[in-house]
């Protein structure tokens, strides 16, 4: 069986509500919506099935989404350096990331894997997934809502019918994280020296 329209439609409106009443003050929420998508994508089916998704799967795919974001941005009329991602310190897989390019510089997001430190890299990165946007991405409005997803250790297990929205709209749910992503680095005033007037950030970070 498949969800509803009824019940896809529920699942949208809940969607909307957690870009409205959701506490992002880092990217990692919509990094976790966007991983969640591909992954539903790239191995769920078609139906109301649940799908058992580990932290490491998240975070690889975390690293991914956030490879080319730890290269310098600047808009060629200022300072040049890696965006910030986080009202308070830089994102702490920002800096797991740049760490390990500063230490392994021919590396790419497709070769990492075979380097010195991409293990311990991705295990900074899980451990970063687990207790942060995991554990808070269903809280709306000082509520928690488990919408999307049930919490197993060391994984999250996307609830009946979810996968098969998430599959179904990934096209929106990207869009809609990717706009607020872009949104989230531009508020941020520590990247306004590297910002500029140049407006080509969103293809630059995805």
């Amino acid at each position: 069986m498949i969800p509803s329209p009824d019940d896809q439609l529920a699942f949208l409106s809940k969607l909307q509500r957690l870009f409205a009443e959701g506490d992002f003050t880092a990217t990692y929420k919509y990094a976790l919506l966007i991983a969640m998508s591909d992954l539903a994508v790239e191995v769920g089916r078609d139906d109301d099935s649940c799908l058992r998704l580990t932290h490491q799967n998240i975070a690889r795919k975390f690293v991914e989404l956030y490879w080319q974001q730890t290269a310098p941005y600047g808009s060629g009329r200022g300072k040049s350096a890696v965006l910030v991602q986080n009202v308070g310190d830089q994102a702490a897989v920002v800096s797991a990331i740049v760490a390990f390019r500063t230490n392994n510089p021919s590396a790419t997001v497709q070769s990492a894997p075979a380097f010195l430190g991409f293990r311990e890299m991705v295990l900074r990165v899980t451990q970063t997934v687990s207790a942060q946007p995991v554990t808070y991405l269903q809280n709306l409005g000082g509520t928690t809502e488990q919408f999307l997803y049930n919490r197993e250790r060391g994984a999250i297990v996307l609830k009946p019918g979810v996968v098969y929205c998430l599959r179904r709209f990934q096209p929106l749910v990207q869009q809609l994280a990717r706009s607020r992503w872009v949104g989230h680095i531009k508020d941020n005033k520590r990247n306004t020296p590297m910002l500029g007037h140049v407006d080509d950030l969103e293809s630059f970070l995805f």
